[in-house]
């Protein structure tokens, strides 16, 4: 499949995680891969998405503070984030 037909086929979803609003990109079929972008950011276009999505069902969140997710009071730095991501896996 084309990357501009996959990433027609992708879903940008906005969803509530431990009470913050994040933006993220749904993609494919099969195994779940959960895709955390780097510092940068991610755009739904990226062909990374595309070529994971060709194996497994990609879930890239907008970190946040990042793209459309929402950025919690008191949240600034790289801890925080991992904090985020260790309490919404529970």
């Amino acid at each position: 499949m084309a990357a501009n037909s996959m990433a027609a086929a992708g879903t940008l979803v906005a969803r509530v995680i431990n009470g913050v609003r994040i933006e993220l990109i749904e993609r494919g079929s099969g195994r779940p891969l959960l895709f955390l972008h780097p510092g940068i950011g991610i755009q739904a276009t990226a062909p990374v998405l595309d070529r994971l999505a060709e194996r497994a069902r990609v879930i890239a969140p907008s970190h946040p503070g990042f793209g459309g997710s929402e950025q919690p009071p008191g949240f600034t730095s790289i801890d925080d984030l991992a904090y985020f991501y260790l309490r919404s896996s529970r």
